[in-house]
């Protein structure tokens, strides 16, 4: 009798749906770098993660969805980070792109977790993985170097000059501007006309077991865009050209023991920076505005070229306790590679390589749902020019971790 009524609960409950989820906030973080004077910021922007995930069985036929929902927030936005939903083999929504590695450190300089329209085909045979699906494409923002700029001497004259003026003022510091992006909003167009309006296509293939987790993931876009007769920027009937960006990501994992864990990943892009973090944070800096995909060096040309990147990282997870947990990572980007040639035609201040270190990350298991986190962070970025580089940034950071 009580097996028979436990048989009936079980399958009174394979018609609800489960929900569960994990709310993130952080960072609470203290940085401190020596050329700023000996300057400590406290940062209290903190920002929060919502994910959900619902589990609703047989919506067609035996197969079960699976609805994910992530949501970014902080004190004056609330944005969609994923909202998708999996049906079978199939998954359809706004999520994390295919070229991304799911098991890789979202905070590392190479993490290519961005989000994008997705429709998604996953086939499973033992531990064998294959994934194949289109998505839109990120913005691929585009800008150029100037190559004419006047030289560091030049600069410096001009600068220890004082000007009265604010025509003049405002002129020479036009000129001193040496990154800059294209902007759709401008009519006519300065430049050229980017379009997202193909699909970008993605395979992913791999491995995963109880012991392991390997997978090749590969991603190619391309771009339509026309290119106005310099001397005639109102000019229609443009000729239409193409452009063709790609990037690989390899991703592994391993369980050494059963309380230590490594992951590592390389990654190499050849125009899709604006896939990678550590790239497509320069476009925060208003200093810079660095372009992150591709560029031309001469605005009177039609040529484009690639912003080429290589970058590696690991992860490494032990579990001293069942509530304390220790984590080291680390990442390298470069984008000084054997293609990139027009070296001399980007400004001093332009990005060449990066490395980043996150250790230790103490983590402690307040509870079964409940978990508190406190790390250091080490960043160093090396420009074209050496001497324009600034000193290391360091920042302790906590970050509280809630599930349900």
């Amino acid at each position: 009798m009580e097996d028979e009524q436990s048989v009936l609960k079980e399958d009174e409950n394979e018609h609800f749906s489960k929900l569960n989820g994990d709310l993130v906030m952080g960072p609470f973080s203290m940085v401190f770098q020596e050329k700023a004077a000996h300057d400590l910021k406290i940062k209290n922007d903190t920002k929060a993660k919502l994910g959900i995930k619902a589990e609703v069985p047989e919506v067609l036929g035996d197969a079960n969805a699976v609805i994910n929902i992530v949501l970014k927030l902080d004190r004056k936005s609330v944005m969609c980070k994923e909202a998708a939903v999996t049906v079978g083999p199939f998954t359809l929504g706004y999520c994390g792109s295919i070229f991304s590695y799911q098991k890789a450190n979202p905070f590392l300089l190479i993490s290519t977790d961005a989000s994008v329209m997705q429709l998604k085909v996953d086939h499973a045979w033992d531990s064998l993985r294959l994934s194949y699906g289109i998505e839109s494409p990120i913005e691929l923002k585009v800008g150029w170097f100037d190559k004419n700029k006047v030289t560091t001497e030049e600069e410096e004259e001009k600068e220890d000059k004082k000007e009265t003026e604010d025509k003049k003022g405002k002129k020479e510091k036009e000129e001193e501007i040496v990154n800059q992006l294209d902007d759709p909003k401008k009519k006519p167009k300065p430049f050229f006309l980017i379009k997202d309006s193909f699909p970008a296509l993605g395979i992913s293939i791999g491995t995963e077991n109880d012991c392991s987790n390997v997978a090749l993931n590969a991603l190619g876009r391309l771009t339509d865009y026309t290119y106005p007769d310099a001397t005639n920027p109102k000019k229609k009937n443009l000729p239409r050209m193409l452009h063709f960006t790609w990037g690989v990501n390899l991703g592994m994992q391993f369980k050494l023991a059963p309380a230590c864990t490594i992951t590592g990943q390389g990654v190499y892009v050849y125009g899709l920076g604006d896939y990678i973090a550590g790239l497509a944070s320069i476009q925060q800096e208003e200093e810079r505005k660095e372009m992150c995909a591709v560029y031309y060096s001469d605005k009177n040309q039609n040529v484009l070229t690639n912003i080429e990147a290589v970058g590696v990282g690991g992860t490494l997870e032990y579990e001293v306790t069942p509530q304390w947990k220790l984590t080291a990572a680390g990442s390298y980007l470069n984008t000084d590679c054997i293609l990139n040639t027009d070296k001399k035609f980007k400004p001093d201040t332009a990005f060449k390589s990066q490395w980043q270190v996150r250790a230790p990350e103490i983590s402690y298991k307040l509870s079964k749902r409940l978990v508190v986190s406190l790390l250091y962070d080490l960043t160093k970025e090396s420009k074209i020019d050496p001497s324009k580089n600034e000193e290391a940034i360091h920042a302790i950071a906590g970050k509280v971790k809630f599930s349900f």
